[in-house]
């Protein structure tokens, strides 16, 4: 299965977050805000014709696609201090969990993020338990940074995402 993100957001893409975030299998996993979807109702309520421009305040969205138009998740990336993002993935359709998706999605976030958008690194804050963002991120590069009450903090720089190999290698005499 391939994945693309798109950046243009639809109304029905509203309302697949929507249901994606009711559904407490989903939402559980998330460090989204309790009200995400009362405003998201309220977005959708407001027939706005124009809502990228919405959803890239402090960053930027992608929707995660299976297909054009269809889309099985999303993520996003906050500008942060230092040339920094925090990223949030999600896999919104639960069904197709455990099938790489959001693994793809990720690494066409890390081009997006270091090569075009330049940033020199990404931050991600995964709950404790949620055991495939945790690999998922370990896998892919991610740093351990710390713990944190309800979250593991990791990190990723653009110099360990172009030399993945050469950390290893520093203390080798």
């Amino acid at each position: 299965m391939s994945v693309t993100l798109r950046t243009e957001i639809l109304p029905t893409d509203l309302t697949a977050m929507m249901r994606w975030l009711a559904n407490p299998h989903v939402s559980h996993n998330l460090n989204e805000h309790e009200q995400i979807i009362t405003q998201l109702h309220q977005i959708y309520d407001a027939r706005l014709p124009v809502l990228t421009p919405l959803f890239n305040q402090n960053g930027r969205f992608w929707m995660i696609d299976q297909t054009f138009e269809r889309p099985v998740g999303f993520l996003r990336a906050v500008y942060g201090a230092e040339n920094s993002v925090e990223m949030v993935i999600a896999i919104g359709d639960e069904a197709l969990w455990g099938h790489g998706l959001g693994k793809k999605a990720l690494q066409a976030a890390l081009k997006e993020i270091f090569l075009d958008m330049r940033k020199a690194s990404i931050l991600v804050h995964i709950k404790h338990g949620n055991t495939r963002s945790h690999n998922l991120f370990m896998n892919s590069g991610f740093s351990f940074v710390q713990e944190r009450m309800q979250t593991t903090q990791y990190v990723l720089t653009f110099d360990r995402y172009l030399h993945p190999d050469q950390e290893k290698n520093l203390f080798i005499a």
